[in-house]
């Protein structure tokens, strides 16, 4: 789900609880004159009935974001709800990526008074997507490298688009597809990331991501035991 059609103000974005309101519908409403044509009828005239409005970007992201709330409801334990940041776009080991490099976990809940979900983030501070990484860097050889990437990340106190670009960087050193790779600060909407043109890039981002939680084996395994 896209957060950024959701909360256009990308600082409220950031926080740590995040609200989303249900969009609006826009009806359009058309003024038909008072005076009735000459030569017409209430038996003679069609009714028509009006158009129904179209369904916007943002009831999409909407949706999106119910079907995640259900999802995780449904099925808590083996599953997991997370913000993503940063999309990165690029082609390795031949293979497509298009993931983030950040995610945090959150608990989403809704609140049916007001027609608003609410997303908490549980730590502060988001984590490094480290399967991202590994996808990024897979030889054992380049095990170093993805150290010193998660220790720039662990050391740094604030999550900026600096901090991205001494990641990003640092990585692009050994991965040749990332070689001049753009990163884009502003941050924007999955509709307009589609329009970018480029090969490789970065660009800021808010998505919801409802995914199967790492190790959910381990607890189907404990319930086989019990």
């Amino acid at each position: 789900a896209d957060l950024k059609l959701l909360v256009p103000d990308s600082e409220s974005l950031k926080k740590t609880m995040i609200k989303i309101h249900k969009p609006k519908k826009t009806i359009q409403v058309n003024k038909f004159e008072e005076e009735e044509p000459e030569g017409t009828s209430l038996e003679t005239v069609d009714q028509v009935d009006p158009e129904e409005p179209e369904i916007t970007d943002e009831e999409i992201a909407w949706s999106a974001v119910n079907k995640i709330w259900r999802t995780q409801e449904n099925n808590p334990y083996e599953r997991e709800t997370l913000i993503g940041e940063f999309l990165v776009k690029t082609v390795a080991n031949k293979k497509n990526l298009l993931a983030p490099l950040l995610i945090s976990q959150v608990e989403i809940t809704y609140d049916p008074t007001t027609s608003t979900f609410n997303i908490g983030r549980l730590l502060t501070k988001p984590d490094l997507n480290r399967s991202l990484i590994a996808s990024l860097l897979p030889d054992d050889s380049l095990g170093p490298v993805r150290s010193q990437v998660n220790e720039i990340f662990l050391e740094a106190e604030e999550v900026d688009n600096t901090l991205i670009k001494r990641m990003v960087e640092l990585i692009s050193n050994h991965v040749t597809s990332l070689k001049d790779i753009n990163i884009i600060e502003e941050t924007l909407s999955l509709n307009e990331i589609s329009e970018i043109e480029d090969r490789s890039f970065v660009a800021s981002s808010f998505v919801l991501i409802n995914t199967p939680k790492t190790g959910s084996f381990i607890l189907d395994d404990l319930d086989a035991l019990a």
